[in-house]
């Protein structure tokens, strides 16, 4: 008796899942399947193969019904099935099983695999013929290029390009015309491109015919050129992905939201574009365990990767204004989020606190907000950074956020909502700190460490930026540097050159734990006396440079003192042609 499944697809309840399945299915992706019978239940291991990508799910089936399924992919879960396990249920539908275990196979991998064989032989014919016509290929490519060079060097002219913007029902198309006094229409716009590419001579007609290199064109049709090989990328991106809806581009460009932005920047100063502030509204209610929210856009709007837009055409003529959102996208990437969602959002309750910090905070500012879910959520703006020492000489820095009320709260506070800036702030702070008082709402720095010092002299001007940083009197003492001098005195004892490093700042008998730390990359060194060193110095580079050309090392450095063999030191010189001179400061 043949076995035969008749499974409804409605275990498929994603209308997108169900579409893809049927897409998957109508290609033949299921490649393969092992099915088991236990006690009544089959048991289906399948293999759907999207692009040479392989995914395994599997399924459990018991009187006609899923018992259970599991896929891997991002798009599965409890409440519908993926397109990989929809695929699997149409292709068992088709299906008739006449024993146990068993086993399906598509017949595309057999097809695939002779393919394969018939491409693996037509390209090793390729590489045989191309190996022959070596020599011919060069003497042509070489011949191409003398004339492409010659041609150049003799056109001085560069050539525009004039975009045509009109609309097709509501899709904003691009055609071009290329030339100065006499243009010609671009008929093929990736045949262009690649004109380009390959910097190829071409005729349009008898008033034009150039070497397509783009040092041939002005800087506007460079624009319009980077645009359309954007186009034409986001185009083969579309076809490789939908290949049975799109086509190459041709003779114009259609623009969706990927293109929008561009289309304005590169247009806006030569065509009748304009810019507006945006009407938004956001509305926030409350019901019962859900945030519902909402957005009213009282102005026509097309969204943009970035911005929004709104066009028309008038009199034959293309209008088009900017509505301006944030150059980060967020706002656009929420409002198409609404769009795609039935104009509304619902947020669980638990996740509304990250959902207004992360999602509605950076954007708020653009929106008239109606907030009736009776939630009061402090936001402060403004930041404040403070940095003292303590009596026992522990170095701290607390952050301090303000409200437009003068309300004041402290950083490091697990309670406290902080905005983008305040997070990147604590976390840079973090960074450099040996450790946070969550208490104290402070981070506490080693006196004694190089990071310290790093971050008062580098991370506070870093901070500055997001904040005003206040530093105390006693603080700004220690965080102070000390500007220094080296002096190289040379003589000659005993037929060596003896080196005698000096310095009004630095102790001798300190100057090799200094040079040490300047050749390990350090940026600090701490004196003796505890005066901070910065070694950061022209002098110390000088120094080091001449350690290296000489093969002195660090630990022949005795209490500011070296020595060299004359004879080595001539030796260096002529092997590497060395030219120096002998100064009263460093050599």
């Amino acid at each position: 008796m043949k076995l035969k499944f008749n499974i409804n697809l409605n275990v498929v309840k994603s209308k997108n899942n169900l579409e893809i399945a049927r897409r998957y299915h109508h290609y033949d992706n299921v490649e393969s399947m092992h099915m088991t019978l236990k006690d009544d239940l089959y048991h289906i291991d399948a293999i759907v193969s999207i692009f040479n990508h392989m995914q395994k799910c599997s399924l459990e089936i018991k009187d006609n019904k899923i018992v259970s399924y599991k896929c891997a992919c991002p798009f599965n879960d409890q409440d519908s099935m993926c397109g990989h396990l929809g695929a699997v249920i149409m292709k068992l539908n088709e299906l008739e099983i006449n024993d146990f275990p068993f086993d399906y196979q598509s017949e595309k991998v057999e097809k695939m695999k002779e393919i394969e064989k018939e491409n693996q032989r037509q390209r090793r014919k390729a590489q045989l013929r191309q190996l022959a016509h070596t020599s011919s290929r060069l003497i042509d490519l070489s011949k191409n290029q003398y004339q492409t060079e010659l041609q150049l060097s003799i056109n001085n002219e560069k050539y525009d390009l004039t975009p045509f913007i009109y609309l097709q029902g509501d899709e904003i198309n691009v055609e071009y015309k290329v030339g100065n006094e006499k243009k010609y229409v671009v008929k093929n716009i990736t045949d262009f491109i690649d004109r380009i590419n390959h910097q190829e001579n071409y005729r349009y007609g008898k008033a034009l015919e150039f070497v397509h290199s783009e040092k041939n064109f002005t800087e506007n049709a460079l624009k319009q050129i980077d645009f359309m090989k954007k186009a034409i990328f986001f185009r083969s991106q579309d076809i490789e992905d939908y290949n049975y809806y799109y086509e190459p581009i041709k003779r114009n460009i259609s623009i969706d939201k990927r293109l929008l932005d561009e289309l304005y920047e590169i247009n806006k100063d030569n065509l009748s574009f304009g810019e507006i502030e945006p009407d938004l509204r956001l509305y926030i209610n409350k019901e019962e365990d859900f945030y519902v929210i909402r957005v009213s856009i009282n102005q026509q709007m097309y969204i943009g990767n970035k911005h929004g837009y709104r066009y028309e055409m008038n009199n034959g003529k293309f209008y088009m204004e900017r509505i301006i959102l944030d150059e980060e996208g967020s706002i656009a990437r929420f409002l198409e989020s609404i769009i795609e969602n039935e104009g509304q959002l619902i947020v669980l309750e638990e996740q509304y606190h990250d959902f207004y910090k992360y999602v509605l905070l950076p954007i708020l500012s653009y929106f008239e907000v109606f907030d009736q879910s009776q939630e009061e959520i402090s936001t402060y703006d403004e930041i404040k950074i403070y940095g003292d020492i303590a009596d026992n000489q522990i170095i701290y820095f607390q952050p301090v956020y303000v409200d437009e009320n003068q309300n004041r709260v402290y950083g490091f506070n697990k309670q406290l909502m902080t905005t983008y800036q305040q997070d990147l702030v604590e976390k840079y702070i973090e960074r450099y700190a040996s450790s946070i008082d969550t208490e104290k709402h402070r981070a506490y720095f080693d006196t004694n460490s190089q990071t310290t010092y790093e971050f008062i002299f580098e991370g506070l001007d870093y901070l500055k930026q997001y904040g005003d940083v206040y530093v105390s009197d006693a603080l700004k003492r220690i965080g102070k540097k000390i500007s220094y001098n080296l002096h190289v005195g040379v003589s000659i004892e005993n037929d060596l050159l003896k080196f005698d490093i000096s310095s009004h700042e630095i102790p001798k008998k300190e100057l090799q734990g200094v040079l040490n730390q300047y050749r390990r990359k350090k940026k600090f060194y701490r004196l003796e006396n505890g005066e901070l060193l910065y070694l950061e110095s022209p002098d110390l580079e000088e120094l080091s440079q001449f350690m290296d050309d000489y093969h002195i090392d660090v630990k022949d450095i005795d209490n500011g003192e070296f020595s060299m063999n004359k004879q080595r030191m001539l030796a260096i010189d002529e092997e590497n042609d060395f030219e120096y001179k002998r100064e009263n400061k460093i050599l």
